[in-house]
């Protein structure tokens, strides 16, 4: 199998999906025109966030050790952060009809103690609202990725006498949960459109592991490339702001880390209810699904 991605001439004239053809190189090619055009879309709205970001942490070129100016947009933004998120949310799950129902009462009352208890304890919730605020009043877009993750383990029960008509062991997911991710504003893409309402598809941008790439993706991980991304390359975020830029003919080695990551897009198509997740390097998808949500 030929995993090396060739490059595909931009079908302008392309009306549907099925002008890319229904095989999975066409669905891959089609992405990779769709990523490179709104790519293209993106980046001097990226270039003016990465701007925005150096003058945030005062990364300035040209001064010297002696030169103190007062970063006015630093403390802008740090007298907004609190004002606009104090403390964690606490959660409300109300019945729409307070009717003599005891049932609804107690199922509402469940919901609202499970959504409280899963804000207190997860550290991830207030870290992820925290970074995408910023990346929202810096930047100008802030995005938290809220999934279901059903644990992957399952607790095998032994069936006994409440167990109806069945002599098999039940099944029971022992860490079902809405996991919160933070992604980075230079590593979400979204549909051409007017409003959000309009938004075709969303998609992010996650780099795996080695291990990770093969654990997902089987043989397929195997044949993506890996790279070694600057930690201080400042469209990479807030805190990867201080260093070596883009325009810098070289990266320190020790920025870079010793192992490579694998760049993979995740991709939710609202037309066609489908979840792709592709390297543009490999002329076909990793892995096509349909929308688990429906």
């Amino acid at each position: 199998m030929n995993t090396a991605a060739q490059p595909s001439e931009n079908r302008d004239g392309a009306d549907t999906l099925s002008d890319y053809g229904l095989s999975k190189t066409g669905w891959a090619s089609y992405w990779r025109d769709e990523l490179q055009r709104r790519s293209t879309t993106l980046q001097k709205f990226r270039e003016r966030g990465t701007q925005v970001i150096r003058r945030y942490v005062d990364a300035r070129d040209g001064m010297s050790s002696m030169q103190r100016r007062f970063n006015i947009l630093w403390a802008n933004v740090n007298t907004l952060l609190p004002a606009v998120y104090d403390e964690e949310p606490s959660p409300v799950v109300s019945r729409r009809y307070l009717d003599a129902d005891p049932v609804a009462r107690v199922a509402s009352l469940m919901l609202e103690r499970v959504l409280k208890f899963h804000v207190s304890t997860s550290t991830e919730v207030t870290s992820a609202v925290r970074m995408s605020l910023l990346d929202r009043l810096l930047p100008g877009v802030g995005v938290v990725w809220v999934r279901f993750d059903d644990g992957g383990a399952v607790n095998q029960r032994a069936p006994d006498e409440l167990t109806p008509v069945t002599n098999a062991a039940t099944a029971q997911r022992v860490d079902e949960r809405a996991a919160v991710d933070f992604v980075q504003w230079s590593d979400f893409v979204w549909g051409p459109s007017r409003v959000w309402a309009e938004v075709p598809y969303v998609a992010r941008r996650v780099y795996m592991t080695r291990k990770a790439l093969k654990t997902r993706f089987g043989k397929l991980g195997e044949t993506v490339p890996l790279i070694h991304r600057s930690v201080n390359d400042p469209s990479d975020g807030i805190n990867a702001a201080v260093g070596s830029t883009k325009s810098d003919p070289e990266v320190s080695p020790a920025a870079q880390g010793v192992f490579g990551t694998g760049e993979v897009w995740e991709i939710w198509d609202k037309r066609t209810r489908t979840v792709t997740w592709l390297n543009t390097s490999i002329d076909e998808p990793l892995d096509i699904k349909d929308d688990p949500l429906g």
